[in-house]
């Protein structure tokens, strides 16, 4: 399966969106910031840990 597969899949998400905002509560917005460079930082303490 190509990559321009996927965009036709990605077009089924377009043409149902009701243009109402998804779950948005402030703890899960919060979450979803930190979520990144927290598990940025906990692979590269792994990696410090064992390649050291």
């Amino acid at each position: 399966m190509g990559a321009q597969s996927y965009s036709a899949l990605s077009a089924l998400f377009i043409l149902f969106y009701n243009g109402k905002r998804g779950y948005d509560k402030k703890w899960f917005r919060i979450f979803s910031y930190l979520f990144y460079p927290v598990h940025l930082i906990l692979i590269w303490v792994v990696f410090a840990l064992c390649f050291r």
